[in-house]
């Protein structure tokens, strides 16, 4: 079991997802996040780490990794 940092455990509850079940390659669409639902869960994850995403930064996400990656590079630490 991977564990995640607890905004993004908030994050993902907020769709009804136990982030026990999600590591780092698990795709969005296994988590059944579709289209709109990455760019609420990126708006969730910007607000929560009070960091700048725009809304096409969410668009390139497929898996939890690519999230923890698009964070690191916004400046928060993994």
């Amino acid at each position: 079991m991977y564990e995640w940092d607890d905004r993004i455990v908030t994050a993902l509850a907020r769709f009804g997802v136990d982030a026990r079940i999600a590591g780092p390659d698990t795709t969005l669409d296994e988590l059944d996040l579709d289209s709109l639902a990455k760019v609420e869960f990126v708006e969730i994850l910007a607000e929560l780490y009070d960091r700048p995403i725009g809304t096409d930064e969410a668009a390139g996400l497929s898996t939890m990794d690519d999230v923890l990656t698009l964070l690191s590079a916004k400046g928060v630490p993994s």
